[in-house]
């Protein structure tokens, strides 16, 4: 059934990229029109609509499809991992400690502030992480979905408390724009930011592609995959290394995006079927389309406001993870 249309499906969702993008550098607070939008692009960024478009809107639109992508595969390589629906970069409490990191420099803490941003953030969901992971850990290094999903959920508490704490001990008059940061935002991203979180993405995708069989197999289950010739440890570490980097330099560039890392690969295997073959581009695909139309309402929704991009995520995508969630159950 999948088969029949699923390289056409992956062609539109191509074919929906640089249309969305294009989209993105049109709506806004300011809407732009098409034609002023094409002299832009031909090199005519004398007028304020071009400093509008090449300086604000191209380097958020660029970064809302990197991030969307990189949560998409990151959510469904650890739903293959775990072969757990609900586990995502949240619920395993990377993003809570990439954030928790990312938020302590933010508000200049000593020692945190001689790292760069992204390599704060990827050491605190790599110790998050590891801490889900040593609760979860059984004899002979078995793993029970149940009880890692719980250890996410309560160590990713603990972390979003500490945050909170780092918030409420910091400089009162950053409090505000660090708050809208851990809902999520791409306001003041610029390009020099992205070329990181591009390589990553690219090298990270590669890898999943080229590796895309033994996925096939963990899907099995650990046990039956290692009787095929996988090797659970190094896939366990190589997967595990994937996804917090990725969750990692998302939350360094956009902050705490909720949700896409969830619902996307739900999405995927609804639409293509759950082979790793349409899985990946199509969890790419749909998670940097998803963003990119997702930061578009921020902007339009209540302009000149700028609403956050967890707000709108939740709202969309709630409801839709509980109706997948329903389906399943009956």
């Amino acid at each position: 059934m999948f088969n029949q249309y699923r390289n056409a499906a992956l062609l539109l969702g191509l074919a929906l990229l640089p249309l969305s993008l294009l989209a993105g550098l049109m709506l806004g607070s300011v809407p732009l029109p098409a034609d002023t939008l094409w002299a832009v692009l031909q090199g005519d960024d004398s007028a304020v609509s071009g400093l509008i478009i090449t300086d604000l809107r191209l380097p958020r639109v660029l970064a809302a499809a990197l991030v969307g992508a990189a949560l998409g595969l990151a959510g469904a390589l650890a739903q293959t991992l775990l072969r757990n629906p609900l586990a995502d970069p949240y619920l395993l409490g990377v993003a809570n400690g990439a954030s928790l990191m990312a938020v302590m420099h933010l508000l200049g803490w000593p020692l945190i502030t001689l790292l760069p941003l992204p390599l704060a953030a990827f050491i605190g969901g790599l110790l998050a992480f590891s801490m889900v992971w040593f609760c979860a850990r059984g004899r002979g290094d078995q793993i029970n979905p149940l009880i890692l999903t719980l250890s996410g959920i309560a160590i990713a508490a603990l972390l979003s408390a500490l945050t909170t704490l780092v918030m409420l001990l910091g400089d009162q008059r950053a409090l505000g724009p660090t708050l809208r940061w851990m809902l999520g935002s791409l306001a003041g991203v610029e390009l020099g930011q992205l070329p990181l979180l591009l390589v990553l993405l690219i090298g990270c995708a590669a890898v999943a592609w080229q590796r895309r069989q033994q996925l096939d197999a963990l899907l099995m289950g650990w046990n039956k995959a290692q009787t095929l010739g996988v090797n659970i440890r190094r896939e366990r570490l190589l997967w595990c290394g994937i996804i917090v980097l990725l969750a990692s330099a998302s939350v360094a560039l956009a902050g705490a995006v909720s949700f896409v890392g969830l619902v996307v690969p739900h999405l995927a295997r609804l639409l293509l079927g759950p082979g790793h073959r349409a899985l990946i581009p199509a969890s790419l695909l749909i998670g940097a389309l998803l963003l990119i139309w997702v930061d578009i309402l921020c902007r339009t929704a209540l302009a000149p406001e700028e609403l956050p991009l967890g707000i709108p995520m939740a709202v969309l995508a709630v409801p839709l993870l509980l109706s997948l969630l329903r389906k399943q159950a009956q």
